[in-house]
């Protein structure tokens, strides 16, 4: 075989090979298409969602929380500015500024303006927002809008979308007072606008949403707010729908009620906004072989809210936990306002304990900060202070609150279960060996 003859089969045998490859590629792209799913808009995806108890969130099936309560009927806008100042603990000023505004867009769009508020509350709490936290991120104004998760779904000031009819997808549109970018979505008013414009379209849209994403399981529209297109975690909806509920409390300012009893000493919730989530049990060991389980039970909240007595009683410390053998300094309130992480060691923060009588006393640890002292009466219901992470720093804000019988610990989630959603409730027994 001559030269020209062996270029001539090579030149066949690269073209066979380069066929082959083209055929195989063609394969693989129809069938990577075919079993993609098809929706006619560009993917909406936050990557800055805030989680601090994302596994506490992901272990509570979404069946374990009841049915919300509705909205009022014909909202009053003073009892609305005097509930959103509650529960912003904001001035009366942006109070007013934002009732409007809220009720105003919530009107505009169909929305629950308590909803809207609680999302408001849960990104900001109606507070300026810092730019190297968040707009370096991308996030703007009060409800830390995303405008690059829309920005390929607006065109001159239409936001399109769809959703899935009977014959196929349908386009529909909704108009934005403002631009889609940052500078409108950094000011206050116009940003509750985009808010509350994409929320009415994640609403419309859910069922939509999810039948053509894989969905991790969640009970509200506004989770795809937050998310995007697919739902990863609870946590933000957990968050918002508590916040709403405390709003709805304030709004109908409903009285204290017991919720249980203690040995015949009537119980009132230590948090509002109930029910609430319990994200570590009584009596777990978390890893241990050997010595104390968890002392009390552990209840998911945000920096600042109130934590309430949850009995009459006399307060008997108020002050910082030092760890090892049950020490602690007592600090008057404006003592322990000045104290900051560096000064307060690992171990329960700043708590508060209180002795309710007949041997029972109850302890609220890892408070932000406090407003009683030792030796001060206080009434069930009445605020001992604000729920934080202090003495905690690796974990989120959150209550750790702890029931005792004389030198026994007993569970508190066993006396507080109508005011909790506790995914621990069934767990074994050998997952709850007693102090």
């Amino acid at each position: 075989m001559d030269r020209v003859d062996k270029r001539i089969m090579e030149q066949r045998a690269n073209a066979l090979r380069l066929t082959i490859t083209i055929s195989i590629a063609t394969l693989l792209i129809t069938g990577i298409t075919s079993a993609s799913p098809k929706w006619p808009w560009r993917r909406r995806v936050n990557p800055h969602v805030e989680t601090y108890h994302i596994t506490a969130h992901k272990k509570t099936p979404v069946d374990l929380w009841p049915e919300e309560p509705p909205s009022p009927v014909g909202v009053t806008p003073a009892r609305f500015e005097s509930a959103l100042r509650n529960l912003c603990q904001t001035t009366e000023t942006r109070a007013r500024r934002y009732t409007n505004w809220i009720l105003s867009e919530s009107g505009n769009f169909d929305l629950d303006p308590f909803l809207l508020s609680a999302v408001i509350y849960d990104q900001s709490r109606c507070r300026p927002v810092p730019y190297r936290r968040y707009q370096k991120k991308g996030l703007y104004g009060p409800t830390h809008f995303y405008p690059t998760m829309h920005l390929s779904s607006v065109r001159k000031n239409e936001y399109h979308y769809y959703i899935m009819g009977a014959s196929g997808w349908e386009e529909k549109m909704v108009s934005l007072r403002v631009p889609l970018n940052r500078w409108m979505a950094a000011q206050p008013q116009n940003n509750i606008h985009l808010a509350a414009a994409t929320l009415s379209i994640f609403k419309a849209q859910y069922e939509t949403l999810q039948s053509a994403f894989t969905q991790f399981p969640h009970r509200h529209y506004v989770s795809n707010w937050y998310f995007g297109d697919r739902v990863e975690n609870t946590e933000p909806e957990n968050r918002v729908l508590t916040a709403r509920r405390r709003m709805l409390e304030y709004y109908e300012m409903r009285p204290t009620e017991a919720v249980g009893e203690f040995e015949g000493i009537p119980l009132v919730s230590p948090m509002d906004g109930a029910p609430r989530l319990v994200i570590d049990f009584f009596g777990n060991r978390r890893g241990k072989k050997s010595g104390f389980g968890h002392r009390g039970t552990d209840i998911d909240g945000t920096t600042g809210e109130p934590v309430r007595a949850v009995a009459d009683g006399v307060v008997v410390v108020a002050g910082m936990d030092i760890p090892g053998g049950g020490k602690h300094v007592q600090y008057s309130p404006e003592e322990a306002s000045v104290l900051t992480q560096k000064d307060i060691p690992q171990g329960g923060g700043l708590y508060v304990a209180i002795n309710h009588g007949n041997d029972f006393g109850t302890i609220y640890m890892h408070l932000d900060s406090y407003s009683v002292q030792q030796y001060q009466k206080v009434k069930a219901g009445d605020i001992i202070g604000t729920l934080g992470q202090t003495g905690s720093k690796e974990s989120g804000p959150h209550l750790h609150i702890e029931f005792r019988k004389g030198d026994a610990r007993v569970n508190p989630a066993a006396y507080l279960a109508a005011v909790l959603v506790d995914p621990y409730k069934d767990l074994p027994k050998r997952w709850r060996k007693k102090n």
